[in-house]
């Protein structure tokens, strides 16, 4: 059931980012949200249509927009939201944002262990790259496996750096795309060799879904 949901709520938000990308007020500030950073009307667009899906299920979210928000007094699940990650891209027309969403059963005290579903889909394709925990992972119902590469200098990279920048030249290909939850798709799907970021600015919203994909690929 959770991960059926969390493809209804990625579902809603495809509908309506794609009908409001182009919005010449997309990339307005809508208002400050809960990580302190700026969300853009799109962001908030797309928030609000995760977010109607979610009402009346017995569910909590922690949205990186709105932060926690509860539509049950006792809910059964977590759902950990980034409903649009990539919101620069989508707001400057470069075609790599997604939305992302995990979900976990609900505790106060939920880590990243505890996520047992994860749907990232790429806004622009349509893909949609599913796991379940003990399930494997999936681009399109198709089971998708991690690569293999085990040697640097002949992996492509992502990287996201705020030191140690010789640690680029370690790597064939480097990449940096602006949407880690969609990077992090295409780690679990075999395109990227490796996801490496040290700036410290990863949010769990970022990173929740992705972790799963990765791990069942």
């Amino acid at each position: 059931m959770s991960l059926e949901l969390a493809l209804r709520v990625a579902s809603a938000v495809v509908d309506v980012v794609r009908k409001n990308a182009g919005r010449p007020d997309a990339g307005t500030t809508a208002y400050i949200g809960a990580d302190g950073e700026a969300t853009y009307l799109l962001d908030d667009i797309a928030e609000k249509a995760a977010f109607h899906v979610l009402e009346g299920e017995s569910a909590a979210v922690l949205s990186e927009e709105a932060g926690l928000v509860f539509f049950d007094d006792k809910p059964e699940f977590l759902f950990v939201l980034d409903p649009l990650d990539g919101s620069t891209n989508a707001v400057s027309g470069i075609p790599f944002y997604c939305t992302s969403v995990a979900v976990a059963p609900w505790s106060e005290e939920a880590t990243l262990r505890d996520v047992q579903a994860g749907v990232v889909v790429n806004l622009v394709s349509g893909d949609i790259f599913e796991a379940e925990l003990g399930g494997g992972a999936k681009l399109n119902r198709e089971v998708i496996k991690t690569s293999k590469q085990s040697q640097p200098n002949k992996s492509i990279a992502s990287l996201y750096l705020k030191s140690n920048f010789d640690f680029i030249s370690r790597f064939s290909k480097v990449r940096a795309m602006g949407a880690v939850a969609l990077e992090l798709a295409h780690v679990a799907s075999g395109g990227l060799d490796t996801l490496y970021d040290n700036r410290g600015r990863l949010k769990v919203t970022d990173i929740a879904a992705g972790k799963l994909l990765v791990e069942e690929a």
